[in-house]
């Protein structure tokens, strides 16, 4: 036989039943609330897609038609220099080839040479010192070794 429920057992019910009602609600909400996060992620993404696309396009147009590349003149302006000369290993012109291009440079006068020639000289300068450096200080080693060697 089926019991009689109670005054407060029917409230107890309704309570859980209206609880249950908010919860799924609320579930509701959240679900609708994620959705629209969502929507609101695909339309940023196609922004940013179409955006992107739009870049691309331009920089393709770019491609199709470059621009002149800046020019470099570092280098091309003249100065004056005058070379050392002797009448044994310093008489003859120098030749400086920096980049497929040269010059024959006459000792002992001023001459006038773009500025990348001048930087070659400069540079080879530095590495015969470098050189001679190098020579003296393997020279001595040598003759150390040498000298050991005879003493023992």
């Amino acid at each position: 036989m089926a019991e009689a429920k109670t005054k407060a057992q029917l409230e107890e019910e309704l309570s859980e039943a209206l609880a249950t009602i908010e919860r799924m609600k609320q579930q509701d909400d959240a679900e609708a609330e994620a959705e629209a996060i969502r929507q609101q992620a695909r339309e940023e993404a196609a922004e940013i897609i179409a955006r992107a696309k739009e870049s691309a396009q331009a920089e393709a147009q770019d491609e199709e038609f470059p621009k002149a590349p800046a020019r470099n003149d570092e280098g091309e302006e003249y100065v004056t220099i005058q070379l050392f000369k002797d009448s044994e290993r310093y008489k003859d012109p120098l030749l400086v080839c920096v980049n497929g291009e040269s010059v024959l440079i006459q000792r002992g006068v001023p001459v006038k040479i773009k500025r990348k020639f001048l930087w070659a000289i400069e540079q080879s300068q530095v590495q015969d010192a470098k050189t001679a450096q190098l020579i003296t200080a393997e020279s001595e080693a040598y003759r150390e070794k040498q000298r050991a060697h005879r003493d023992s």
